[in-house]
């Protein structure tokens, strides 16, 4: 097995918004019902979205997300985030810890303040008057919590939650709040077949190509929603493989080291990584899907063992979002591409 690693120097600048002379560093957008983002409900067994006023059992394992079409879109939270709850609240009381009825613990992504496919079962909330709520019914909201100070206040990055109506019994229904449909980062992948008429080549070997001394620079930073976002490209790379005789298919990963300004640290999870195939495409080989960036890698590329022969030129679109506590800066950080074969 081979291997090939190459560091990808990255450069990020943050904007902040001015309001007679003082940044502003808070910015969660509110939606309709007031929480800080919109809460979309999908079925744990079934991966898949559960659409408004559908009857939900009591027990059905559910799982929240902050986009409609991707699940693994992660609740992006704020560095004086201490901890997660989940709660069922009376509606209009959903900032008041003390006022919620029934909760559960929660957590954090690894490494991150941000929160992944948040549990919302009710049968989930496991302190607090519980059994009341499905034996009686009536009109709650269900969600989670950025908390701090030992779960007694709300952080920063605020509540989210939807609205639920829950019949005496336990079975329920839930209401999305109104909101615009999300701008959702451009992904995917298309096979072409290609014919090819070649001559015999002496067998050769499998290398990851990437022009010396790259940085790549994520700019041109702008205010959306209050949070500083960047957006870039990762520049051309290229995997040459020439083993015309024993290859078998490769695979190409990526790592990205946590952003650093002087002591402030972001998350190398703000960074969403969309890579693409450029140039003419190689049949068999396939970009991965968008994705938030990792320490302990990601899939970018690879090659199926039927893939033809050939370079490969990739690249990626870039987007970084600052959380709204991050100070402006020049937050530097590296990926590394690990290419390895089949």
């Amino acid at each position: 097995m081979s291997f090939t690693k190459t560091k990808i120097a990255l450069a990020v600048g943050i904007a902040t918004a001015l309001v007679s002379g003082v940044a502003v560093t808070s910015a969660f957008a509110v939606e309709s019902n007031g929480s800080t983002v919109a809460l979309y409900q999908w079925n744990t067994d079934t991966e898949s979205l559960v659409a408004p006023g559908t009857v939900v059992a009591w027990d059905q394992a559910s799982f929240g997300a902050p986009s409609k079409t991707d699940m693994n879109e992660v609740f992006i939270g704020s560095a004086d985030a201490t901890d997660v709850t989940t709660f069922i609240s009376p509606r209009g009381q959903e900032n008041t810890v003390s006022a919620w009825t029934a909760n559960s613990n929660g957590g954090f992504m690894p490494g991150t303040k941000n929160v992944l496919q948040v549990n919302v079962s009710p049968s989930g909330m496991l302190k607090g008057q519980f059994q009341s709520i499905k034996d009686n019914g009536g009109q709650f909201s269900i969600g989670f919590a950025f908390v701090k100070n030992n779960g007694l206040q709300i952080a920063d990055a605020g509540v989210v939650y939807h609205y639920i109506t829950v019949q005496p019994g336990g079975n329920y229904t839930f209401e999305d709040p109104t909101t615009a449909a999300p701008v959702e980062p451009a992904a995917g992948s298309a096979d072409i077949n290609l014919s090819a008429t070649t001559v015999a080549a002496a067998e050769g070997a499998l290398s990851l190509v990437v022009p010396a001394g790259t940085t790549a620079t994520i700019g041109n930073p702008t205010l959306v929603n209050n949070q500083s976002t960047s957006t870039g490209t990762l520049g051309d790379i290229t995997v040459k493989d020439e083993r015309f005789q024993t290859h078998k298919g490769w695979t190409l990963t990526s790592t990205v080291a946590d952003f650093v300004a002087g002591n402030s640290t972001i998350p190398a999870s703000q960074l969403l990584v969309t890579p693409k195939v450029v140039g003419t495409p190689i049949a068999g080989v396939v970009a991965a899907a968008a994705g938030a960036a990792t320490k302990v890698g990601r899939p970018f590329a690879e090659a199926s063992d039927g893939a033809t022969v050939g370079d490969t030129v990739l690249n990626a679109d870039l987007k970084f979002v600052a959380p709204s506590t991050a100070a402006a800066g020049v937050y530097t950080s590296k990926m590394t591409l690990t290419l390895t074969s089949k």
